[in-house]
């Protein structure tokens, strides 16, 4: 049963929250990470898992703004395009 139109853009609009909440809990992780690398009180093992997971959430943020400069620019077009489909696009439905 396909999804109507409305349902759809709320999951959207909901699928786009979430992306925010994410980011932005990425950067408290990055910030927190940042604090206890300065620090310098951790093992090496524990310097390098953090640098490990340091590394991972930025290239899981810069995920997350690639999609919003995608969004950007397809809202500053002419509208004669397609949006670009969110890489979650399979909690959309069909």
């Amino acid at each position: 049963m396909p999804i109507c139109p409305t349902a759809k853009l709320n999951s959207i609009a909901q699928l786009e929250r979430s992306v925010v909440v994410n980011f932005n809990k990425n950067l408290e992780q990055l910030d927190e990470i940042l604090r206890r690398l300065e620090n310098g009180n951790l093992t090496l093992d524990e310097a390098l898992a953090d640098f490990e997971r340091g590394v991972a959430l930025v290239r899981e943020s810069r995920e997350f703004l690639e999609e919003a400069q995608q969004k950007v620019t397809f809202l500053t077009r002419d509208g004669k395009e397609s949006p670009p489909a969110p890489k979650n696009c399979d909690l959309l439905g069909p």
